[in-house]
């Protein structure tokens, strides 16, 4: 028995060190090598190497960025355990690989409104009222049974999409006081919260063979990069801001530009949509 497990410790000793010896021998580095972003957010990672490649690419996505910097946008995500790997050829060795572990989360934008009602009694005769514009949300009613005048507050939950901006949340205190009480029954409006909802994506109309110029501007210190790129390829790169300009675009420049800002603590992604347009042209 003995014996045995001896043969088995050096079986595993000598396994342990060729694979050791075969990461040593992978000249690439990969910056950094473990992520955690949120969704929707992008991350610009490196991959270098001190030997002189013959060839070094990432495959991300089913595509293939021939450079060693790559623009991981999670919101281009099929699946939320996708890789990015590096891959170097190089005289002498074989092909080697190395890959970015990327850990995805996703937070919820929640808000809450608040309508306060002062001096008002009795409470469990109270109903608040919810509206967004004309339409009627929820009723929130009171089972306090204090007689004498208090302060009551009513809170509401959203959570803002793109078909919410520029609504109006408003509400309105009633006093069911039954029918002996005056009719219709008192009521109080809050004047409408008008909100305004900043949309990841916006979508440019360019008419086929037109120019057209993207803006991106960031702010922090130290002075973030920003950079353009399209179909996982960086395209141009400045400090504080950066302007794409398209000449003369075609079906081809049509999809969607991520504009990524990057500071050394933090990162922000905003995106894009160029629309291919028609160009309307009159003849008398």
């Amino acid at each position: 028995m003995d014996a045995g497990l001896s043969i088995k410790n050096n079986f595993l000793t000598v396994y342990a060190l060729f694979y050791a010896g075969a990461e040593a021998l992978c000249p690439l580095i990969v910056n950094p090598f473990n992520v955690v972003l949120e969704y929707r957010q992008s991350v610009v990672v490196e991959c270098n190497t001190s030997v002189s490649p013959l060839d070094l690419h990432w495959e991300f996505l089913n595509h293939r960025v021939n450079n060693g910097t790559l623009l991981v946008n999670s919101s281009q995500f099929k699946n939320w355990d996708e890789t990015p790997r590096c891959t170097g050829k190089f005289i002498g060795l074989d092909t080697c690989t190395k890959h970015v572990d990327i850990t995805l989360y996703s937070k919820c934008a929640v808000f809450y409104l608040g309508c306060d009602v002062q001096n008002v009694a009795p409470v469990h005769r109270l109903t608040v009222k919810w509206y967004k514009g004309q339409t009627l949300l929820t009723d929130t009613f009171f089972n306090d049974s204090t007689k004498t005048p208090v302060n009551q507050s009513a809170t509401l939950q959203i959570s803002p999409s793109r078909a919410d901006d520029a609504a109006d949340y408003w509400c309105e205190a009633e006093l069911r006081l039954g029918p002996a009480g005056p009719q219709p029954p008192p009521t109080m409006k809050s004047n409408p919260l008008n909100i305004t909802v900043y949309c990841e994506m916006n979508s440019v109309l360019v008419p086929i063979f037109s120019d057209v110029s993207l803006n991106c501007s960031a702010e922090g210190n130290p002075e973030p990069t920003v950079m353009w790129s399209f179909k996982n390829q960086t395209i141009i790169t400045g400090r504080r801001q950066s302007t794409l300009t398209i000449s003369r675009a075609t079906s081809a420049d049509a999809g969607i530009y991520t504009c990524t800002a990057t500071s050394l603590s933090w990162s922000q992604t905003r995106e894009v949509k160029v629309e291919e347009g028609r160009r309307c042209e009159c003849r008398l």
